[in-house]
């Protein structure tokens, strides 16, 4: 159990490093940004943080039905620990 705890912080702590030089666009997004530059506009500066936001919702939204899910599990695992060691004892 250990060693899962330290490869998902592992893998999490990589993932925070590297986003920062992954600021990728859709073509469409990267021909607007270039014609805003080339125009003078400051439409670039934001467009990389909506994208961010964009991400980072659903992954959150699906990462809270995951621990609940995780939650769950392991409680009825205990429960079911807990049954057969009453069984057991009774036998």
């Amino acid at each position: 159990m250990k060693y899962r705890q330290v490869l998902f912080v592992i893998v999490l702590v990589v993932f925070f490093l590297i986003t920062n030089d992954a600021w990728a666009q859709c073509p469409m997004c990267k021909a607007a940004l270039e014609s805003g530059r080339k125009s003078g506009t400051q439409v670039g500066s934001t467009i990389n943080y909506g994208i961010i936001y964009l991400f980072v919702l659903p992954y959150s939204i699906a990462m809270v039905f995951v621990v609940i899910f995780y939650r769950k599990n392991k409680q009825r695992k205990k429960q079911q620990s807990l049954n057969n060691n009453e069984l057991s004892n009774e036998i």
